[in-house]
């Protein structure tokens, strides 16, 4: 099966500071361990760029553009992207299925009504692996 993880699962695999990040490797190791596929969008890279490179004292990670650059780079070889173009018309058969307005249009957690789509939250994928090791 295809995962795509979303912005927070990037910048929580990224930031060893945050109190998430074991919760965000030790899913992220126990899904490649049973064989799933990983990936990400490009739209997560916009978003974790955006927070990326705000600064801390605006709850940003203070990253310099150079940096946050590079990082992007590093995490996209661990998590090649889906481009848009495969995905869009997938999207918008749901949206129009299933009369979708506003916000839910886009946001993951609302997808979870939909059949056939699983929003899964790292903590409990974590829980699902519970001897996992977590790669640094």
């Amino acid at each position: 099966m295809t995962i795509v993880l979303d912005t927070d699962v990037l910048l929580r695999t990224y930031d060893k500071s945050a109190p998430q990040h074991p919760t965000a490797m030790s899913a992220i190791a126990g899904l490649e361990e049973h064989g799933e596929t990983l990936r990400t969008l490009p739209q997560c890279f916009y978003e974790f760029w955006v927070v990326a490179t705000r600064p801390i004292a605006a709850n940003g990670l203070g990253l310099e553009p150079a940096e946050c650059s590079l990082v992007i780079r590093e995490l996209r070889k661990l998590f090649p992207l889906i481009v848009d173009h495969d995905i869009f018309d997938v999207w918008l058969e749901l949206v129009a299925a299933h009369a979708c307005r506003g916000k839910i249009a886009h946001d993951a957690p609302d997808f979870a009504r939909f059949p056939g789509i699983v929003v899964l939250n790292p903590a409990d994928v974590a829980a699902t692996f519970p001897t996992t090791t977590t790669p640094e």
